[in-house]
């Protein structure tokens, strides 16, 4: 009776590991903006009107940003809007300054900008590093994802050029595990980048710097 018990389990793992394995589909994400505090909207600070151009990929491996590596083997990959994250990016950070206040647009990928007197920085970037990544087991999947984006902001009114970067890593582990589990871990990512990189840059006279 046990050895019958038992064989009925290993069927059923079976069937649960084969119903778990991964075609090698591509899953698109879509970060987007977390909502802002209520005590971060109440911080008054001097804001500014700026042009974000798409960042550049310098990614070693183009293409898909990451995959989930199934229990029952094979693998789903995962991809940002038209293989660009340099884009997805801008147009993240540009939604997240706007919850701050700021009149933040994205241009074009290819769209060059001339020296606009209504402008007060021009925004570009290096995206050397963006990825996701997901493990899944028998009974758990554990979701990865890291990020590094070199940052310039080029103040339009003297020329001068504040240098940032935009860097961060999470790590979770999940029991009932749905694709959103690993875009929600790219978007808290992002947020939590870019609040330490407002906390270090200030705004004085029209000019964004660096504290």
């Amino acid at each position: 009776m046990v050895q019958s018990t038992w064989s009925w389990v290993s069927v059923v793992l079976l069937l649960v590991l084969n119903g778990c394995a991964g075609s090698g589909e591509t899953v698109m994400l879509y970060p987007g903006t977390l909502p802002a505090d209520r005590a971060d909207l109440a911080v008054s600070q001097e804001k500014l009107t700026a042009i974000i151009l798409p960042f550049e990929d310098q990614r070693l491996e183009k293409g898909a940003i990451g995959r989930r590596t199934h229990a029952g083997g094979g693998y789903t990959s995962y991809a940002v809007w038209n293989d660009m994250p340099g884009y997805v990016i801008a147009q993240f950070m540009a939604d997240y300054l706007k919850q701050k206040g700021w009149q933040v647009t994205v241009a074009l990928p290819g769209e060059s900008i001339g020296n606009g007197s209504d402008v007060d920085a021009v925004i570009s970037g290096q995206v050397q590093e963006f990825s996701a990544q997901a493990m899944s087991r028998s009974l758990s999947t554990e979701v990865s994802v890291k990020m590094r984006v070199a940052l310039q902001a080029r103040n339009q009114r003297d020329g001068s050029v504040a240098r940032m970067s935009l860097h961060g890593s999470r790590a979770n582990k999940v029991v009932l595990f749905n694709d959103r589990d690993v875009q929600e871990a790219l978007d808290a990512m992002l947020k939590d980048s870019l609040d330490r990189l407002m906390a270090d840059a200030k705004v004085e006279q029209g000019l964004l710097q660096v504290k």
